[in-house]
């Protein structure tokens, strides 16, 4: 006897799979990618303390705060997202994101991309950003 049947999925059964998959991967994706926005702030939050405490103990040494980071007793690490260029000023600490590194811009605020500081207040331990709405990247 010979079959008539032909064996395979049928084009409902793809299309519902991809239509899955597309699905989970709208709700998936920009959850990952703001995860891995959250490490880059914390590489920023752990360089900034590091900064802010070497600034601690060059000030019980002298007796006032420096504002250039040539005079600190700390090893920057090498960064993957972020300059090593740290400003100082007042109680403020400031490094600014490197706008060659890689990352996503999906959901982003618009100035948000690749060109935002994250500052630490050394006294109060807060931390910001600017532009003011990349909030999102901070630890």
């Amino acid at each position: 006897m010979i079959s008539n049947r032909q064996k395979g999925f049928t084009l409902i059964e793809l299309l519902v799979v991809l239509i899955i998959i597309g699905v989970l991967a709208s709700v998936g994706v920009p959850r990952y990618f703001k995860a891995v926005e959250r490490a880059r702030g914390s590489e920023a939050a752990s360089i900034l303390s590091a900064v802010a405490q070497a600034e601690e103990r060059y000030y019980q040494r002298n007796g006032v705060y420096t504002t250039v980071t040539e005079n600190l007793d700390v090893d920057l690490p090498a960064t993957r997202f972020y300059l090593n260029a740290i400003s100082i000023s007042d109680n403020d600490l400031q490094i600014q994101r490197n706008s060659a590194s890689q990352g996503s811009t999906l959901g982003w605020p618009a100035g948000c991309v690749n060109n935002y500081n994250v500052i630490m207040n050394m006294v109060t331990r807060i931390y910001s950003a600017v532009p003011v709405n990349c909030t999102f990247v901070l630890p």
